[in-house]
């Protein structure tokens, strides 16, 4: 150390003794404005320093030293560190004989086993300035997550124009590769990450894998090719850069791009798109991770959009995210961006990392000023409605199973808006890298062209017993003999395959990504089911260890290529990179995951899975729903109530209707029920409800229209998403509708219990409603009223005449869609207790909240009506005794005797169907009352209505 000191004071005194004034160290002494002879006397200052400096032993930095307690002078001339079990290669030569900045730096692990991935850092610069010693991903502590790092120095403009900077970074690869046992690295798992011009290097590094042209020098046996590239903010279209608005000067011959190609950029146009990373993006470029600040003042944001673009176009995996207020190389230092870019690296080369690897935590210092970020990628930045299309179609689909997949004539059906096809690897990729879709292009054809759209599912593993003969082996043959494990079964003659086996996976995701390159972004395609497995599960365990008792142990015990075994650890993590790399691979089209128990027989993981799905912004949906599902609560139901107020469920039937399945319209209220916004009906069904097939049947017409009115249209809980209040009246909108009321709510933070409140024929919610509203709040009800079509705003009533157009009234579909969003409205605010509903109509309304309870028991805790009934003729608004059978809610029944418009005996018939039911009821007549004894007996009415809600648990004493 004496001997550097000694270097650095004969430095000071050498420039002293020159009597250079001490502004003039304010200036780089090496850059063009700075005076020639000043520039003599520092380079031979310099000389005499870094001659004596060299002589200085060889440092070793060891125990809880880090790396930031070095000084410059150090790192410059220390050849190998230990820090906390780190070793640096410092200046190793990529080149022989070659220019002093054609060397690199090494970094890895001490005590590593096994060859790393490696991580090789491009510093920035303008191509004219920086140097290897400032390596991000070593502050980032990439080395305590088991990669290996390399930073590498490069000819700068000063020296050599352009191509020589890539020719140095990819000598430098193939260099890494060559020396690759040397130093424990692993060849196939390298990323090469830069930032500006660094990140225009990386880009071209990815890029041009196979261009040839710039592999020169040494080595060349080697591959250049990088698995992942990561891009902060580099230049990738020189052209497009310099005629930016804003940014013309880069096109100046002083600029740092001019000085790179050795001209002019608008003047050497060739010469800037030979520099231009987005002039050689081709399908087979590796995953890219794009990052740019939206307040980039020196390279355009449109530089990073362009090459996203191009990358998207290709079919490569690419995510752009755009870093809101960030600039140049500023707002960057972040925890968040900093898990993206630990995420992303270690998806492509480091899938296990976070199994064995001690992760730095960082203190997060970053300003008040540091940017949100934004994302396309929410397996990294976690949105769940990130990748929901709200505005497209949401409903029944035709499930095309192997017998009905060609039949035309469900497409004519109103009430289905698609198709759902299965995809079978085995089908498409008889041979490697040779893809079939000819037929499912025809099927997909035949529903597009009659304006329907279409939902897609990859069956990666199956049972054997389905009629489809892909069925019995959707792995394609060559993947088998391409050496990845499969458990056969001599029951079944399937094969199943290991899903986390590398072989396997490697050959998955190609396949993966060939379904991306055609269908991502496709406007027909609602979304693509890719669920790892059989719906979560490792194999149709149910199924095959039926026919096959022996089987579940032989899966078990069986080795992948790598040696690993089933455990429900390594199941959960492997679904989850699964999920992680579709997500990558997709960029547009939503993608399902259909959820099972998510283990073998061991503890279910259906919840762990759902909510990572979920989080990642993923459909998630269950195959199996019938007549009976949901209908109390679980956690099961709870889970896909929450999931679907973030994002989208699909449901699908567990057979054809009948049965003990149930009758197609109770499956369709099972549906309405869990909150369903896709729901796969079975072929049979949907032919039974197209008229004109042979087996036509009006009842199933009726249950499709039902489920087409219903199904993606009300939710469990999202319904408060889309309301807006203004002052104690509300809006609902969805996609295609509109409705409003009013809305009080009692002082305090409640829980309190919820009460739908339905006006009569002629009234509204903002007369009749509110004044009941003002009075049940008084008892701690959060009150909701909605205006029916039967109201006095209704266009329909103003333009009605005798007998016409009232079937639309009362306890009519759309006025049963109405009420229900109103429960789900109620059941979401976090002010109301959802395990204390309850309803009250008078009139007209009562025949909605009859209909309501029959419809949906589970919601409801008590019911009230008065002036109402059911209907003793079906075709009128009020509900039908037939309807009233299914009641099963608690009711309060309240009418006139002299009642001339719901005549008395109406509602005897629905208490008399209530007492054959053995459902809690009550009827109060008043003898000589008319029609509105909510109003004539309004003491007493509230009175009744109060002591029936305490009573059933509604309200408290």
């Amino acid at each position: 150390m004496k001997k550097k000191m000694v270097a650095v004071y004969a430095f000071i005194f050498f420039m002293s003794f020159q009597g250079i004034p001490k502004q003039i160290h304010l200036f780089n002494p090496f850059s063009d404005s700075f005076d020639s002879k000043l520039q003599q006397f520092y380079k031979a200052g310099f000389s005499i320093w870094a001659a004596l400096a060299s002589a200085a032993p060889q440092v070793t930095v060891s125990g809880e030293a880090s790396w930031q307690m070095l000084s410059a002078s150090e790192q410059t001339s220390i050849q190998h560190i230990g820090i906390s079990g780190l070793k640096v290669f410092r200046d190793l030569p990529y080149v022989k004989n070659g220019h002093e900045r054609q060397k690199l730096d090494l970094f890895i692990p001490e005590n590593a086993t096994g060859p790393l991935p490696l991580i090789i850092w491009i510093h920035g610069g303008g191509w004219q300035s920086g140097s290897k010693q400032n390596c991000l991903p070593l502050r980032r502590g990439y080395t305590n997550r088991g990669y290996a790092i390399a930073s590498i120095g490069y000819r700068l403009s000063s020296h050599a124009i352009f191509p020589a900077q890539i020719e140095d970074c990819k000598s430098a690869i193939r260099w890494l590769r060559a020396h690759a046992k040397e130093y424990g690295l692993d060849p196939n798992r390298f990323g090469v990450w830069g930032s500006s011009a660094g990140g225009h290097l990386a880009a071209l590094v990815g890029t041009t894998g196979e261009v040839k042209k710039f592999d020169a020098g040494d080595n060349l046996d080697q591959s250049s090719r990088v698995q992942a590239v990561c891009d902060f903010y580099g230049p990738t279209d020189f052209t497009v850069f310099v005629k930016t608005r804003g940014y013309e000067r880069h096109a100046r011959a002083d600029s740092p791009e001019s000085k790179l190609l050795g001209g002019s950029v608008l003047e050497v146009p060739e010469k800037a798109k030979l520099a231009s990373p987005v002039t050689y993006v081709s399908p087979d470029d590796p995953p890219f991770l794009i990052l740019h600040g939206d307040n980039d003042m020196v390279v355009p944001i449109n530089q990073s959009q362009l090459l996203f673009e191009a990358l998207k176009k290709a079919g490569v995996n690419v995510q752009l995210h755009i870093v809101k207020g960030a600039g140049h190389g500023k707002g960057f230092d972040n925890p968040e961006i900093d898990k993206m870019v630990y995420d992303f690296f270690d998806r492509y080369l480091n899938p296990r990392a976070s199994k064995f690897s001690k992760v730095i935590q960082r203190e997060n210092t970053t300003s008040e000023k540091q940017g949100d970020l934004e994302g396309k990628d929410s397996s990294i930045a976690p949105q769940a409605t990130q990748d929901i299309k709200l505005n497209q179609p949401k409903g029944l689909l035709y499930f095309a199973c192997y017998h009905y997949r060609d039949n035309p004539e469900p497409a004519k059906n109103p009430y289905i808006i698609g198709a759902l096809f299965n995809i079978y690897w085995s089908e498409i990729e008889k041979q490697e890298g040779v893809f079939d879709w000819s037929q499912l292009d025809r099927r997909i054809n035949l529903w597009t062209t009659a304006g329907k759209k279409v939902a897609l599912r990859i069956i990666w593993s199956s049972s054997g017993n389905w009629p489809d003969p892909a069925a019995k082996n959707p792995t394609p043959e060559f993947v088998l003999e391409s050496g990845a494990v499969t458990v056969y079964s001599e029951t079944t003659k399937t094969h199943l395959p290991l899903f986390w086996d590398p072989i396997y996976r490697k050959y998955a995701t190609c396949f993966l990504r060939e379904v991306a390159r055609k269908f991502d972004g496709d406007p027909n395609i609602l979304f693509i089911d890719v669920t790892p497995g059989a719906e979560t599960n490792p194999y149709r365990f149910r199924n095959i260890n039926n026919l096959d008792p022996e089987f579940k142990q032989k899966f078990v015990s069986t080795k992948a290529s790598d040696g690993s075994q089933y455990s429900h650890e390594l199941w959960l993590e492997t679904v989850k990179q699964a999920v992680d790399e579709a997500k990558a691979i997709f960029q547009k089209t939503p993608l399902l995951i259909t959820l099972n128990i998510g283990s073998l027989d061991g503890p279910e993981q259906f919840q762990a899975i759902g909510e990572y799905c979920v989080a990642r912004g993923c459909y998630v949906g269950q195959n199996g729903l019938h007549a009976h599902s949901y209908k109390t609560d679980s956690p099961r139901k709870t889970a896909f109530q929450r999931w679907g107020a973030q994002t989208f469920l699909y449901f699908e039937m567990v057979d054809a209707s009948g049965g003990k399945n149930g009758s197609l319209m109770d499956i369709m209220k099972a549906a309405e029920r869990i909150g369903a916004h896709y729901l796969g009906v079975y072929a049979v069904d949907v032919l039974r409800g197209t008229r004109g097939q042979p087996a036509y049947d009006p009842a199933y017409e009726q249950a499709l229209a039902y489920g087409a009115r219903v199904i993606g249209r009300t939710t469990s809980v999202p319904a408060a998403k889309k309301i807006t209040l203004d002052g104690d009246r509300w809006t609902y909108r969805d996609d295609t509708f509109q409705m409003g009321g009013i809305l009080l709510k009692p002082e305090g933070k409640g829980p309190f219990p919820g009460l739908l409140i339905s006006h009569g024929l002629g009234g509204s919610a903002e007369s009749s409603g509110m004044e009941k509203a003002r009075e049940f709040v008084k008892w701690g009800m959060v009150c909701i009223a909605p205006n029916y079509t039967h109201s006095i705003h209704s266009a329909n009533l103003q333009q009605r005449s005798l007998g016409t157009g009232q079937t639309s009234y009362g306890a009519s579909e759309e006025n049963m869609f109405r009420a229900k969003t109103c429960i789900d409205i109620l059941r979401s605010m976090p002010e109301v207790d959802p395990q204390r509903m309850a309803a009250y109509g008078h009139s007209m309304g009562g025949f909605v909240t009859i209909a309501l309870a029959a419809a949906f028991p589970d919601l409801l805790k008590a019911v009230a009506i008065t002036g109402s009934g059911v209907a003793l003729k079906f075709g009128f608004p009020a509900p039908s005794i037939e309807i009233a059978e299914k009641i099963r809610v608690p009711f309060l029944i309240i009418h006139g005797g002299n009642d001339t418009v719901v005549r008395a005996e109406q509602s005897a018939a629905l208490k008399a169907v209530l007492d054959r039911n053995n459902v809690p009821n009550e009827r109060v007549l008043f003898e000589g009352e008319g029609h509105n004894i909510d109003k004539s007996q309004k003491e007493e009415v509230l009175r009744l209505i109060r002591q029936w809600f305490i009573k059933h648990g509604v309200l408290n004493k």
